[in-house]
């Protein structure tokens, strides 16, 4: 297309708090993404014919009090969804993490296919046993997929990578795609990324205080939650906040690290014509309750621009599917009134009333390890503060002594701390920036993280960011060599 680079959309996707752009913008001038929701008809010339919006998600909400008769108009739906994915083949492959989306995916998929799980991570892995569990229970073929080398690969792997998906960034996936010989034919089933089942994203409910705070009310109790009623005073209030929590990334310091030539109030300008794209997207579905502008905000940012991306990825060697994510499957999750998804109430009534999914209640999950996810409320909490509680004291024990062979959990999981002790590390993470596209002051900064990380000077985070800006520069580099 010849189109240049939007030096806006590379800010957004280089700055938090998503690291993504916004709204209809992309990295290249005059590319526009379509927005939530968004159909364009065109004629056979390219004008414009027609612009309209879905806005069905969050109509015609159920009652906060549990209906049955919802419980199971959702797993019908959510099984036939799944037929839908996998109706062309007689072998299904799902990535299981053993998470509960993960759960309801393998309880939906027919008894006649043939089930292989996949799952990334060390066979030793506390997840990787529960995963093996759950497939044992579907008389699946099991695979853990594991190669620490993936997390900082080698620029070919990278570029190769980046290249065939554009989404690269948790390199954990790419343990099972570069493990495997192209299965395109076949189907891959990935759980709900947006976690609108457990409504994990209303703010105001979901942080581990707010939890920590009124276990007693809602967990034991099983009290409803109390939301606000919208209206425009609190929707102005709302986008006020938002628009804060992104212009704060928008100061000098960061800004100087780029090579273009910035213009700090036309970046500004940029970045909340785009914000206010998503907040003109939110406005149109007239939400009832002030507590779902963030859940809609986040699966419009987030889950759109994010999470999806491990769909693209698992792409590039399956047909892959998020069977909770379809158009219409999304809009009947939404349907569900918040009271009834919050603290997986919808979600353990629907594993207790189909025998799909009974059995697979009984093994644990990560969060609440070696008690069973049909156990109370209570025993699971205990267990999760528990883990919790050890998980820290070891972290605090190997940042004391700056020690990475330290223990690192009370149950193995991934070892962050020693994916960045990889004698490859320092040079992959350079050759992504050979040539830097973005800014050399950016790529230090970055390396600067990734060392002090190896050293243990910070936490040893995942690398998701690192992987994200090296994706980028490794895009824009691409563009440049196949225009010459």
């Amino acid at each position: 297309s010849g189109c240049d680079f939007d030096e806006a959309g590379i800010v957004q996707r280089s700055l938090g708090p998503d690291y993504s752009t916004l709204g209809s913008r992309t990295i290249l001038k005059g590319c526009k993404r379509l927005l939530p929701g968004e159909c364009i008809k065109l004629d056979m010339e390219g004008d414009v014919l027609k612009q309209e919006f879905d806005n069905r998600l969050f109509q015609q909400m159920t009652r906060p009090s549990l209906d049955p008769s919802m419980v199971n108009e959702y797993w019908a739906a959510y099984r036939r969804e799944v037929d839908y994915c996998v109706n062309y083949s007689q072998k299904v492959n799902i990535a299981l993490s053993g998470g509960i989306d993960s759960r309801v995916v393998l309880g939906a998929i027919p008894a006649e296919k043939e089930i292989t799980c996949y799952t990334y991570g060390d066979p030793e892995n506390y997840e990787t046993e529960i995963a093996r569990k759950l497939c044992r229970l579907k008389d699946g073929k099991f695979h853990a997929c594991s190669n620490t080398d993936l997390y900082f690969p080698d620029i070919k792997t990278f570029r190769k990578n980046v290249i065939a998906t554009e989404a690269v960034e948790l390199c954990s996936w790419l343990e099972i795609t570069e493990s495997m010989e192209k299965k395109k034919q076949e189907p891959l089933l990935i759980g709900e990324l947006c976690e609108a089942l457990p409504a994990r994203n209303i703010k105001k409910f979901s942080s581990k205080e707010f939890r920590k705070k009124n276990f007693l009310k809602y967990f034991i109790k099983k009290k409803d939650y109390t939301f606000t009623k919208a209206n425009r005073s609190g929707f102005d209030q709302w986008k006020k906040k938002i628009r804060h929590q992104y212009a704060i990334y928008y100061h000098e310091r960061n800004l100087t690290k780029f090579n273009f030539q910035i213009d700090k109030e036309n970046l500004n300008e940029a970045l909340q014509s785009n914000l206010e794209e998503l907040f003109n997207r939110i406005d149109a579905h007239h939400l009832p309750y002030t507590e779902l502008y963030d859940e809609l905000f986040s699966w419009y940012t987030f889950t759109r621009m994010h999470l999806a991306k491990h769909l693209l990825v698992a792409n590039s060697k399956f047909n892959a599917y998020s069977p909770a994510m379809s158009l219409q499957m999304l809009t009947l999750t939404s349907r569900i009134h918040p009271n009834q998804r919050l603290n997986y109430r919808f979600a353990k009534e629907l594993f207790k009333r189909n025998k799909d999914l009974k059995k697979l209640s009984q093994v644990p999950t990560a969060q609440a390890p070696l008690v069973p996810h049909n156990f109370p409320d209570f025993v699971k909490f205990a267990m999760w503060g528990i883990r919790s509680m050890g998980d820290q004291f070891l972290i605090r024990r190997m940042m004391k002594q700056r020690n990475p062979k330290k223990r690192y959990r009370m149950f193995k999981s991934i070892n962050w701390a020693q994916v960045y002790q990889h004698p490859e590390m320092e040079n992959n993470l350079e050759a992504y920036f050979q040539p830097n596209e973005i800014g050399d002051l950016f790529y230090e900064d970055l390396r600067r993280q990734a060392v002090g990380r190896k050293e243990l000077n910070q936490w040893p985070f995942a690398n998701l960011t690192i992987i994200n800006m090296a994706s980028l520069n490794v895009e824009l580099n691409s563009i440049k060599n196949f225009r010459k």
